[in-house]
């Protein structure tokens, strides 16, 4: 078992990663609180079950998957739901899912009561290594990814990688482009580890531990923190346009785009290769800026790009929004 602490300024919360610790969430987080989950129709019924069995939740909200889930009609849909249960400020909400349920989960504890405990149990490898740590919280509006959202840090994060033995392989792919970006901007050696075959326990600590370093540094992310943005100003503006491609997935063509000419991009391209993210993009150039002139990173036409000069220390550049144009 290994547990690391968050450590922030205004909170410290324990992460959790151990095989089977689905079975045993109470020895996890201990709380007089009562429960109610929210969950998504991906999760295959089997954990559902075996979480309710533990936690015996008020009630459990189940909602269709997908990104578009991410909204402010679903967040209605949720609150409303509890206000109907009588559900008090000392509820603790509990997100069983991926990306998406813990980001919505987050933000309806973020702003039910002005503000509820909540726990993440991902059951993806990229909500694991990467979007339930952190406490960002958003929902999407007009087809703008995480337009809304709020920092609301979780009270406890439990990840139990047997809970990826049900993931088909194209979710796997899409959590190692999120770790793979982490071994870039943050741990050569684990990038170069990456070529081999790493126990996927030990490949969520190693990400994880990168990602910790960072946000701990910059918790309402200001700059350094923007170093995880690697390859997702291109993403973002890929995944709105092209939604049958998955999150990592977009991640893995953004990283591709930023890495042009680099000294980096041979090793880059055998780790896209070794985890299936060798994935073309059809948009044109002026899709994607079209697109990116949206972005909620952008001041006073200029945006923070994180890039990469030497494997492990990636570097955050500030750049006129139309120098974009170049990496696309």
């Amino acid at each position: 078992m290994t547990t690391l602490t968050i450590n922030l300024p205004q909170t410290s919360y324990p992460l959790t990663i151990e095989p089977g610790s689905a079975d045993n969430v109470l020895n996890y987080y201990q709380t007089n609180n009562c429960f109610v989950m929210i969950t998504d129709e991906g999760v295959p019924p089997s954990v559902v079950e075996r979480i309710q069995k533990q936690l015996n939740p008020v009630t459990t909200i189940t909602l269709p998957s997908g990104e578009s889930t991410k909204s402010i009609e679903t967040y209605h849909r949720i609150v409303a739901t509890l206000l109907k249960q009588n559900i008090s400020k000392t509820t603790t909400l509990v997100a069983l899912g991926g990306g998406v349920i813990g980001d919505l989960t987050g933000f309806v504890a973020s702003t039910y009561y002005r503000g509820i405990n909540y726990i993440q149990i991902p059951t993806t490898l990229l909500s694991m290594v990467d979007s339930s740590i952190g406490g960002k919280t958003a929902i999407n509006m007009q087809n703008v990814k995480n337009v809304v959202g709020t920092f609301h840090h979780p009270s406890a994060v439990i990840i139990d990688p047997n809970l990826l033995n049900t993931l088909p392989n194209r979710h796997i792919a899409n959590g190692m482009a999120e770790v793979i970006k982490m071994a870039l901007i943050g741990d050569a050696d684990f990038a170069k580890a990456l070529l081999n075959d790493i126990p996927i326990p030990t490949l969520i600590e190693r990400a994880i531990r990168i990602k910790k370093q960072i946000v701990e540094k910059d918790p309402r992310d200001t700059h350094e923190r923007h170093l995880l943005n690697h390859g997702h100003t291109i993403a973002h503006a890929i995944e709105a346009l092209e939604p049958n491609l998955l999150h990592g997935e977009c991640v893995a063509i953004g990283m591709k785009k930023m890495a042009k000419g680099e000294l980096y991009e041979t090793l880059l391209d055998d780790l896209l290769t070794k985890y299936d993210l060798t994935i073309q993009c059809t948009l044109k150039k002026d899709q994607l800026y079209n697109h990116i002139l949206h972005d909620k990173k952008i001041k006073h036409d200029t945006l923070n790009i994180a890039l990469i000069k030497n494997v492990g220390k990636g570097y955050i550049k500030s750049i006129k929004i139309e120098d974009i144009k170049s990496y696309l």
